[in-house]
Formats: C-alpha cells, sequence, structure tokens
C-alpha cells in the first residue's frame, strides 16, 4: 500500500510539473513600472506670443504597448506616446531614445519632437524607475 501512494505521489509531482504553461520571455518586462520624470518642453506656436520654456518632474508609467514590440510612456499630466522599440536595440542610443542600466538604476531617455504648420513641441524626457 505505502509503494502505491508512492507512485501516486511521484506521477502527481511530474503531472504538476509538466502541467504548467510556461510564458515565452518578454524583454520588455525589463522596463514595465514606474518613473520618475523630468521633461525639459520647448513648444510654441507661431504668430502668437505663446511659448513654454520649462523643465516638469511628474510620477509617470512605462506599460505594454498596444503591440509585442511597443512599450506606452505616459511621462506627464496629458503627454503619453507609444516608443516601438526592438530588443537588439534596447540599451542603444538611436536619435537619443534607449534605455540605460547604471548601479541598478533603469533609465529611460528619449527625445520627442511634433511639429508642422507653424508650431512645435520638442520634449527631453529623462526618467528614472522608483522602486516599490
Amino acid at each position: 500500500m505505502k509503494t502505491n501512494l508512492i507512485y501516486l505521489a511521484i506521477f502527481t509531482s511530474i503531472s504538476f510539473f509538466f502541467s504548467c504553461e510556461k510564458q515565452p520571455f518578454d524583454y520588455r518586462n525589463k522596463v514595465i513600472g514606474k518613473y520618475l520624470f523630468v521633461t525639459k518642453r520647448q513648444e510654441y506656436v507661431q504668430g502668437t506670443s505663446f511659448l513654454i520654456l520649462d523643465s516638469i518632474y511628474t510620477v509617470g508609467t512605462i506599460e505594454y504597448g498596444p503591440n509585442s514590440d511597443e512599450l506606452l510612456v505616459k511621462y506627464a499630466p496629458n503627454e503619453q506616446f507609444i516608443w516601438k522599440v526592438k530588443e537588439v536595440d534596447f540599451y542603444k542610443d538611436i536619435n537619443g531614445c534607449y534605455f540605460s542600466n547604471d548601479n541598478d538604476e533603469f533609465r529611460m531617455h528619449y527625445f520627442r519632437h511634433l511639429g508642422g504648420m507653424g508650431a512645435a513641441k520638442n520634449h527631453w524626457i529623462n526618467g528614472l524607475r522608483m522602486h516599490n
């Protein structure tokens, strides 16, 4: 009777181990979380005196984007963008857009330009991931 229980326990353990579904590794998991963002802003509209030159400090998030190679960055009040990032270019400085990992501090660096028709918005965004 004891051997039957031992065999049953071994069979149950093995079947439980192999029945767990393993999720593929997602490189975006490295950067998902809360960030302290510092954004240097330069915004202007042609033909008006409207001009913003300042820096703002906010707590925001980096989340999964709509596609498997995208991140949703919410870096300031009413400001967000989708960053299409490749695993191989994750730590490379491509036009000012990259991640860095210095002394276990994960940082995001991004330059965002929106413009046309006499108006423009330049944001230099740096984020430091916050620990829980």
